[in-house]
Protein backbone atom coordinates (compact mmCIF):
# COMPACT_ATOMS: atom_id res chain seq x y z
CA UNK A 1 0.00 0.00 0.00
CA UNK A 2 1.12 3.15 -0.87
CA UNK A 3 0.83 6.00 2.29
CA UNK A 4 0.81 9.83 1.20
CA UNK A 5 1.99 12.54 3.46
CA UNK A 6 -0.92 14.15 3.25
CA UNK A 7 -4.77 13.78 2.52
CA UNK A 8 -4.12 16.44 -0.34
CA UNK A 9 -2.34 13.70 -2.34
CA UNK A 10 -4.56 10.96 -2.80
CA UNK A 11 -5.64 8.86 -4.56
CA UNK A 12 -1.24 8.04 -5.10
CA UNK A 13 -0.94 5.00 -7.80
CA UNK A 14 1.38 4.21 -9.93
CA UNK A 15 -0.81 3.59 -13.34
CA UNK A 16 -1.45 7.42 -13.61
CA UNK A 17 -0.92 9.09 -16.50
CA UNK A 18 1.57 11.81 -17.02
CA UNK A 19 0.69 15.42 -17.14
CA UNK A 20 3.79 16.25 -19.53
CA UNK A 21 4.76 18.94 -16.66
CA UNK A 22 6.32 17.12 -14.08
CA UNK A 23 8.58 18.31 -11.58
CA UNK A 24 12.10 17.52 -12.18
CA UNK A 25 14.71 18.97 -9.65
CA UNK A 26 12.53 19.65 -6.96
CA UNK A 27 12.91 23.14 -7.21
CA UNK A 28 10.16 24.46 -6.42
CA UNK A 29 10.34 28.24 -8.67
CA UNK A 30 9.70 26.59 -11.50
CA UNK A 31 6.23 27.31 -13.38
CA UNK A 32 3.77 25.58 -15.12
CA UNK A 33 5.09 22.11 -13.50
CA UNK A 34 2.74 19.42 -11.34
CA UNK A 35 3.85 20.04 -7.96
CA UNK A 36 2.98 20.44 -4.61
CA UNK A 37 4.11 24.08 -3.13
CA UNK A 38 4.22 23.18 1.08
CA UNK A 39 5.31 19.16 0.09
CA UNK A 40 6.65 16.80 -1.85
CA UNK A 41 5.29 15.08 -4.93
CA UNK A 42 6.65 11.60 -3.22
CA UNK A 43 4.45 9.81 -1.11
CA UNK A 44 5.38 9.02 2.62
CA UNK A 45 5.54 5.59 2.06
CA UNK A 46 6.43 4.03 -1.69
CA UNK A 47 4.26 0.92 -2.35
CA UNK A 48 6.25 -2.24 -1.39
CA UNK A 49 8.32 -0.37 1.22
CA UNK A 50 7.88 -1.86 4.59
CA UNK A 51 9.17 -2.95 8.03
CA UNK A 52 12.06 -5.11 7.67
CA UNK A 53 15.14 -6.04 9.67
CA UNK A 54 17.27 -6.95 6.55
CA UNK A 55 18.16 -4.07 3.62
CA UNK A 56 18.82 -5.44 -0.32
CA UNK A 57 20.37 -3.82 -2.77
CA UNK A 58 19.23 -4.78 -6.75
CA UNK A 59 20.74 -4.21 -10.31
CA UNK A 60 19.05 -4.93 -13.60
CA UNK A 61 21.04 -6.82 -15.72
CA UNK A 62 19.52 -7.57 -18.76
CA UNK A 63 16.50 -7.85 -20.78
CA UNK A 64 15.85 -9.64 -23.79
CA UNK A 65 13.69 -11.55 -26.02
CA UNK A 66 12.92 -15.27 -25.66
CA UNK A 67 10.19 -16.91 -28.05
CA UNK A 68 7.25 -14.98 -26.78
CA UNK A 69 8.81 -13.82 -23.70
CA UNK A 70 10.93 -10.53 -22.33
CA UNK A 71 13.55 -12.21 -20.04
CA UNK A 72 14.19 -10.12 -16.82
CA UNK A 73 17.51 -10.80 -15.30
CA UNK A 74 18.66 -9.26 -12.22
CA UNK A 75 21.06 -9.65 -9.07
CA UNK A 76 19.98 -8.95 -5.58
CA UNK A 77 21.98 -9.00 -2.85
CA UNK A 78 21.13 -9.32 0.86
CA UNK A 79 23.23 -6.58 3.04
CA UNK A 80 21.95 -8.12 6.23
CA UNK A 81 23.41 -10.08 8.68
CA UNK A 82 20.23 -11.91 9.29
CA UNK A 83 18.35 -14.25 6.50
CA UNK A 84 15.29 -12.65 4.99
CA UNK A 85 13.17 -12.11 2.13
CA UNK A 86 11.46 -9.87 0.38
CA UNK A 87 9.30 -9.14 -2.67
CA UNK A 88 10.24 -7.73 -6.06
CA UNK A 89 8.22 -5.90 -8.14
CA UNK A 90 8.72 -5.21 -12.03
CA UNK A 91 6.80 -2.26 -13.44
CA UNK A 92 7.14 -1.11 -17.20
CA UNK A 93 6.71 2.14 -19.12
CA UNK A 94 6.43 2.67 -22.54
CA UNK A 95 9.09 5.22 -23.95
CA UNK A 96 6.58 7.13 -26.66
CA UNK A 97 2.86 5.32 -27.59
CA UNK A 98 -0.11 6.56 -30.05
CA UNK A 99 -2.66 6.41 -26.81
CA UNK A 100 -1.98 7.59 -23.58
CA UNK A 101 -0.27 5.18 -21.15
CA UNK A 102 0.24 4.71 -17.93
CA UNK A 103 3.54 6.27 -16.02
CA UNK A 104 4.43 2.57 -14.49
CA UNK A 105 2.43 -0.76 -14.67
CA UNK A 106 2.98 -3.48 -12.39
CA UNK A 107 3.54 -6.10 -15.26
CA UNK A 108 5.43 -9.04 -12.47
CA UNK A 109 6.24 -9.71 -8.76
CA UNK A 110 8.31 -12.37 -7.50
CA UNK A 111 9.41 -13.45 -3.93
CA UNK A 112 12.61 -14.25 -3.03
CA UNK A 113 14.55 -15.36 0.48
CA UNK A 114 18.26 -14.82 0.58
CA UNK A 115 21.03 -15.82 2.97
CA UNK A 116 22.58 -13.53 5.30
CA UNK A 117 24.79 -11.55 2.74
CA UNK A 118 23.95 -13.82 0.13
CA UNK A 119 23.99 -12.38 -3.78
CA UNK A 120 22.23 -14.20 -6.29
CA UNK A 121 20.90 -13.80 -9.84
CA UNK A 122 17.33 -14.13 -10.65
CA UNK A 123 14.79 -14.10 -13.70
CA UNK A 124 11.64 -13.10 -14.54
CA UNK A 125 9.43 -14.11 -17.79
CA UNK A 126 6.90 -11.36 -19.22
CA UNK A 127 4.49 -12.41 -22.33
CA UNK A 128 5.33 -10.20 -25.09
CA UNK A 129 1.04 -10.18 -24.99
CA UNK A 130 1.11 -8.56 -21.58
CA UNK A 131 2.69 -5.17 -24.06
CA UNK A 132 -0.07 -5.61 -25.91
CA UNK A 133 -2.61 -2.13 -26.03
CA UNK A 134 -5.79 -1.34 -27.23
CA UNK A 135 -5.78 1.06 -29.55
CA UNK A 136 -9.26 3.50 -29.96
CA UNK A 137 -10.88 1.29 -32.15
CA UNK A 138 -10.98 -1.55 -29.91
CA UNK A 139 -7.74 -3.28 -32.09
CA UNK A 140 -4.82 -5.34 -30.49
CA UNK A 141 -1.59 -3.13 -31.39
CA UNK A 142 1.91 -4.20 -30.19
CA UNK A 143 4.04 -0.92 -31.09
CA UNK A 144 7.50 -0.94 -31.43
CA UNK A 145 9.70 1.56 -29.27
CA UNK A 146 11.65 1.55 -26.37
CA UNK A 147 10.26 0.01 -23.09
CA UNK A 148 11.88 0.85 -19.68
CA UNK A 149 11.09 -2.17 -16.82
CA UNK A 150 11.92 -0.79 -13.31
CA UNK A 151 12.50 -3.04 -10.78
CA UNK A 152 11.89 -2.28 -7.29
CA UNK A 153 12.64 -3.45 -3.99
CA UNK A 154 11.15 -1.82 -0.76
CA UNK A 155 10.90 1.48 -2.92
CA UNK A 156 14.60 1.12 -4.42
CA UNK A 157 14.27 1.02 -8.21
CA UNK A 158 17.17 0.03 -10.92
CA UNK A 159 16.14 0.88 -14.65
CA UNK A 160 17.05 -1.28 -18.02
CA UNK A 161 15.85 -0.06 -21.47
CA UNK A 162 14.05 -2.50 -23.52
CA UNK A 163 13.63 -2.05 -27.10
CA UNK A 164 10.98 -4.02 -29.35
CA UNK A 165 10.66 -4.27 -33.09
CA UNK A 166 9.00 -6.48 -35.44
Amino acid sequence: MTFPRSEGQIPIYYAQCSTGRPLTGGEHSERFVSKYIDESNEPLFKFGTGKSYAEFESHLLASERVDSFIEITYLVKNLSSIAAETVVHLYLHQEYASIVRPEKRLVGSQRIYLDKNEEKQFKLKIPISDLVIFNNKGEKLMEEGGYHFYLNIAGKESVARWNYTK
